[in-house]
């Protein structure tokens, strides 16, 4: 493999080198390194950053003053996800950008891999709420409708029902609360 240059650290391990940042770092496979190539990789957003790079480009014919300004997200280059498509990091963590750990898909399917997002609920698990007489009740979205899937005695077994359904009706974008091979 040829000298790459890039302007962060680099740190090689067996098979996936880390890229540091100011924020962090992020996780690629060794064999991803050329596509850094020489530009300041950083963590792009607040909430949810991702690995990012900004792209330039002076527009032919206009004043030095009129340039294009881009952001060329580092999982959706690895994956040459196409504009119509999205790419879902499958375990969530957006710093891991293996590309055993990417898929691109549609807009859908990245929103069915949404890990549990709020934080005043009754449970701790994703599609499971307490019911007022201290049962737990699970609930999925499906095509824009709630459906009901039961009223439990435990949380546990309220959360395995969600992960069930979700596995039913999600595929493998459903995002469990339980691994998954818990269900095979």
């Amino acid at each position: 493999m040829g000298i790459v240059q890039n302007r962060n650290r680099l740190e090689y391990f067996e098979d996936v080198v880390h890229v540091h940042t100011t924020k962090g770092f992020f996780i690629i496979d060794l064999e991803d390194v050329p596509l850094l190539e020489n530009r300041s990789w950083y963590m792009s957003g607040y909430k949810c950053a991702y690995p990012a790079a900004g792209l330039c480009k002076v527009v032919p014919g206009h004043g030095k003053y009129n340039r294009q300004y881009s952001i060329l997200y580092f999982h959706r280059h690895v994956m040459s996800t196409p504009k119509n498509l999205e790419c879902d990091h499958i375990n969530g963590n957006t710093f891991d950008c293996r590309k055993v750990n990417l898929r691109n898909c549609t807009k859908k399917e990245n929103c069915l891999n949404k890990k549990k997002t709020t934080k005043e609920a009754t449970s701790i698990y994703k599609g499971v709420i307490k019911y007022r007489d201290g049962r737990w009740d699970a609930n999925i979205s499906t095509n824009g409708k709630a459906r009901f899937l039961g009223r439990f005695e435990s949380e546990k077994a309220a959360a395995r029902a969600y992960d069930i359904a979700s596995i039913k009706y999600h595929g493998e974008f459903g995002s469990l609360n339980f691994p998954r091979s818990d269900y095979t």
